[in-house]
């Protein structure tokens, strides 16, 4: 055998790569524990997380729930904000989506209100 390749280890609910991320936060080049959030009821304050393309972790820093009028009647919605540690860095507000037509969420997290992102809890 000529090298030794990192190998990929995948789970329904996490997916592991064997390198840890580096200090910087950078996860771009190195691999990390990756756990897809289709729901953001289940973050917390202070987890780091992934958001679509971006290669530098955010922190969790509020969670919070809205009601929204749904067919079937008032449904909660749920939020987090989330920013980095760097300077400048902008708080992004995520939130689970909901189908209108019957309340419930519908495994999309989409972004300061827009469009879908896909997003991991990393650890």
């Amino acid at each position: 055998m000529l090298g030794h390749a990192s190998r990929a280890v995948s789970t329904p609910e996490m997916s592991t790569i064997s390198n840890p991320s580096p200090p910087n936060g950078d996860t771009e080049n190195e691999g990390t524990a990756r756990e897809p959030i289709t729901d953001v009821a289940v973050l917390e304050e202070g987890d780091r997380i992934l958001v679509g393309d971006r290669t530098r972790p955010l922190v969790v820093r509020e969670s919070r729930s809205r009601q929204v009028d749904a067919r079937g009647g008032w449904v909660d919605q749920h939020e987090v904000d989330a920013s980095g540690e760097w300077a400048d860095a902008r708080t992004l507000t995520l939130t689970t989506q909901i189908a209108r037509a019957t309340g419930e969420p519908t495994e999309k997290i989409c972004v300061d209100r827009g469009r879908p992102h896909p997003v991991w809890r990393i650890r």
